[in-house]
């Protein structure tokens, strides 16, 4: 046998192999979309009928078109959005009516989609890449309004590709282009964005993990009073989610972190958020989850504030019912500044199950509450309230610690306080909620609640739970925005 007969026989089983195999995954690609669509379509609408704003809508997905090529299928699909007046499919079912049920159609939207067959798509060989996989999938999103394409330069305003390995994992890419928005009322820039999302199976694991980037977006407000500028700079939020089947387990993390984000408005008044960071974790099994998040430095306008940082963790009784029976601690919420670090703590065990809306004024009222204990810490020094206060009122000026001009008189954590002794009135004993730290010269607050044994501890005092028992907010919030020139001498705030 010629070598070329033998070359043109390798090529043509190889062509022939190829061609069948294509054949053989589309067929089995379309089987699948069409198993796999009403899953999607009772999942979505699940999702719907579990919100209250959405329960009465329903989304029909129908695939209009398909047609399988060899190497490639190309199919149609309709999104509907109905409205069904909150009737279920089973309720629909049961309606005595010799008519058609009928819907009021909300919104309508039909594209096509491109799958290419597996093993060696198409589409995957011209790009390099010669991993097997079943199938890839590409998708553009022309269909969009004049302005829009107008600020997208013509270009398609979403692009998605997504790869599904043999193993029936997935590999989605989700792309936008920049977006450029200028008109008399507002402008708008955004860059090209991308989000990325992987999902597996493994047995009877499950999981996800998203990655979605946004490197800047200048969004600006005009009007004849005030502008206003948001900006936003190098945005990325990655979540990783992980479900057992078997045990019912869902867990998940979220980390989100951006370089800067600041707003700022005509008179040049800016505040600005510098090196954020924010890390959570749910564990729906045991009902816990923990919040972590940071702020590398806070800046009003010329003026840095400082560090922040809070961090909290939850446990709940029942994870059906969260906000109803759950133990909250609030481990760390800090601001640090160059002259002492205000913080304060907050732990709450078991919410009471009408709604707890915690005002220092009227904690002790007549609500009913579920085994309900509270317990507050908070510290703040005289010094470092003394140099925000100066900050704020010296915004624009480029001059900080300890060239900065601090009030002498606001240094001194008696002067911070409207009232410094508990008081009775109509029947009712109103306790300070801050007191004085004379070693530390700052202003703070521990308080203790326990409604399971009526007892509660108010900066030392042990009291008997009683509801006429209330504390009073004794800040003085105007001190902290006052002009220094209308701030009394030290001496005749209190009179000993």
């Amino acid at each position: 046998m010629k070598k070329s007969a033998l070359i043109v026989g390798i090529v043509g089983i190889l062509a022939i192999s190829y061609t069948g195999s294509s054949w053989y995954f589309g067929s089995k690609i379309k089987h699948t979309v069409y198993e796999t669509l009403p899953l999607v379509q009772q999942r979505l609408n699940d999702i719907l009928a579990d919100n209250d704003l959405f329960y009465d809508k329903e989304i029909q997905l129908v695939i209009s078109e398909y047609e399988q090529n060899i190497f490639s299928s190309d199919l149609k699909i309709e999104i509907v959005l109905i409205d069904n007046y909150g009737l279920t499919q089973k309720e629909i079912k049961l309606l005595d009516s010799k008519e058609p049920y009928s819907y009021e159609e909300l919104a309508r939207f039909s594209d096509y989609l491109t799958i290419y067959h597996g093993p060696f798509p198409i589409f995957s060989i011209l790009k390099g890449d010669l991993i097997p996989k079943q199938a890839l999938l590409t998708y553009q999103l022309t269909k969009t309004p004049k302005f829009i394409q107008k600020a997208i330069d013509n270009k398609p305003l979403l692009t998605l590709e997504a790869n599904f390995d043999l193993n029936d994992n997935s590999h989605v890419i989700i792309e936008t282009p920049p977006i450029n928005i200028k008109n008399r009322d507002y402008s708008l820039t955004v860059s090209a964005n991308k989000v990325i999302l992987d999902q597996s199976t493994d047995g009877d694991l499950f999981n996800q993990h998203s990655d979605f980037i946004i490197k800047n977006i200048d969004f600006t407000v005009y009007s004849p009073y005030f502008d206003i500028i948001f900006k936003l700079d190098n945005f990325n939020l990655q979540s990783n989610v992980n479900y057992d089947f078997i045990k019912k387990n869902f867990s998940a993390t979220a980390k989100m972190q951006t370089n800067e984000f600041s707003i700022t408005d005509k008179s040049e008044t800016s505040v600005r958020f510098k090196d954020i960071l924010l890390l959570t974790n749910q564990d729906t099994i045991n009902s816990t989850g923990t919040i972590n998040f940071d702020i590398g430095s806070i800046t009003y306008s010329e003026q840095n504030l400082g560090k922040f940082n809070t961090k909290l963790s939850y446990h709940a009784k029942d994870s059906r019912d969260l906000f109803e029976n759950m133990e909250l601690d609030i481990e760390n919420i800090s601001l640090e500044t160059s002259q002492g670090t205000l913080k304060a703590q907050y732990k709450n065990k078991y919410f009471m199950k009408s709604d707890l809306y915690y005002d220092p004024s009227d904690i002790f009222s007549e609500n009913e509450f579920n085994e309900l204990n509270i317990e507050t810490h908070v510290s703040l020094p005289a010094k470092a309230l003394a140099l925000l206060s100066s900050q704020f009122q010296n915004k624009h000026q480029i001059i900080s610690f300890p060239d900065l001009f601090i009030d002498p008189k606001r240094q001194i954590a008696s002067n911070w306080l409207t009232i410094r002794e508990s008081y009775t009135y109509d029947d009712y004993t109103f306790y300070p909620f801050f007191v004085i730290n004379e070693d530390n010269n700052s202003i703070e607050s521990n308080i203790i609640i326990s409604l399971e044994d009526n007892k509660m501890i108010i900066n030392g005092k042990s009291i008997d739970y009683d509801y006429t028992q209330r504390v009073v907010d004794n800040f003085d919030k105007d001190l902290f925005f006052s002009y220094y020139i209308n701030i009394p001498e030290v001496d005749k705030v209190y009179e000993e």
